[in-house]
């Protein structure tokens, strides 16, 4: 049996009326409210070193050479590692190698994620996209070979770069 019970109180209180008026039934109520939550984007990625601290090495090579492979090769990896939860683009750049006041130009190295210097890809001074990590759960490594050529007329001298992978959202 369905019943409702009213009850109302009429106050008054310097001239002020208040009405209470509680409802009961025998039937449920259903109330609603919304609800969200943020996810936040991680990207965790690690560059490690095949050959220890060193980073990319070529050691000494004569002058009017190409595709001088780096000791090791490949000589990084790369990985996305498994918590990252977005998919990924990974670009990579170099500055001109310098010897005191000599250059190497940036370009005179190339990389690839295979021992293929034939379809190796130049490095170059501003970051250019070089492939996508996608969100799989799980780590994803790639391996980077890099060759150098050295130019006939390079002056001799002990050359130095630095090499730059940036992972950002795809």
């Amino acid at each position: 049996m369905k019943y409702i019970l009213v009850t109302i109180i009429f106050l008054s209180i310097f001239g002020t009326a208040i009405v209470i008026a509680p409802h009961t039934t025998s039937s449920p109520v259903t109330q609603n409210t919304s609800a969200s939550v943020g996810v936040n984007e991680i990207i965790s990625f690690t560059i490690t070193d095949n050959g220890g601290a060193a980073g990319v090495e070529f050691g000494g090579i004569n002058p009017n050479t190409q595709d001088n492979n780096a000791t090791p090769n490949p000589a990084v990896n790369l990985t996305a590692q498994k918590e990252t939860n977005v998919a990924v683009n990974v670009s990579t750049n170099g500055d001109n190698f310098i010897s005191g006041a000599n250059t190497l130009n940036a370009g005179n190295a190339t990389y690839n994620d295979q021992n293929n210097a034939g379809n190796s890809t130049q490095l170059t001074t501003s970051f250019a996209f070089w492939y996508q990590a996608a969100n799989t759960n799980a780590d994803q490594t790639r391996s980077v070979f890099y060759w150098i050529d050295i130019p006939l007329d390079q002056p001799a001298g002990d050359y130095a770069s630095t090499f730059r992978f940036k992972a950002e959202k795809a």
